[in-house]
């Protein structure tokens, strides 16, 4: 085959010229007889794809666990020893030495609840109701029966039966002291006025009721 653009002979297998693209012809051109013969083509390879990465395979992770705590073993042989400072109980000689300190208020105390007690008791059976006595008397029996349910009960303090114990011991004393100081001076000049304001109050409220 001959190409009569380029003078360029071909082989049979060849239709068209490679160069120019001209039908070839049959014949022999008058250059040197060149017989081209058809290269395998290398396949077709993307510029991007020349040197390709391969994919990574996914791995599996596992998800993070959170830390658990065991329990600490219990070491046997030893006790918890309570706080002595905040569960230590106010024993009973001890309120007996803090009423002794405090006497002289204590005796007064005792005195103004006796005198409430009676004049209450004198007011009632002469049909004389005061609101403010009442209220008085009314304190003074629960205040009463109160520390006869702590000393003879079972209160969840120890210290408040203790000291329930020791008030009504020392006031029992009091009275009883109070007793023997009037049979001793209830002559004298200072009791026998006492005792006759004390009738007169009550007579004046006879008077006014």
């Amino acid at each position: 085959m001959y190409c009569s653009n380029c003078n360029k002979s071909f082989s049979d297998q060849f239709s068209f010229c490679d160069n120019c693209g001209g039908k070839l012809e049959k014949g022999n051109g008058t250059e040197t007889n060149q017989i081209v013969t058809p290269q395998p083509s290398a396949p077709y390879q993307p510029e991007n794809q020349s040197n390709p990465t391969p994919n990574p395979t996914p791995t599996y992770q596992a998800p993070a666990v959170p830390p658990t705590y065991a329990p600490q073993p219990h070491q046997t042989g030893i006790t918890e020893q309570p706080n002595k400072k905040l569960s230590k109980t106010v024993s009973f000689g001890t309120w007996i030495g803090i009423i002794f300190l405090n006497i002289i208020p204590f005796i007064f105390s005792v005195i103004i609840t006796l005198s409430i007690i009676i004049s209450n008791i004198y007011m009632l059976r002469l049909k004389i109701i005061e609101p403010v006595y009442i209220a008085l008397l009314a304190f003074a029996l629960f205040y009463i029966i109160l520390l006869f349910v702590w000393a003879f009960g079972k209160p969840k303090a120890r210290s408040l039966k203790n000291y329930a114990s020791a008030t009504l011991l020392m006031t029992l004393l009091v009275i009883i002291l109070m007793a023997v100081v009037y049979f001793v001076v209830r002559d004298s000049d200072v009791v026998t006025q006492f005792i006759s304001d004390f009738n007169e109050m009550f007579e004046s409220l006879e008077m006014m009721y």
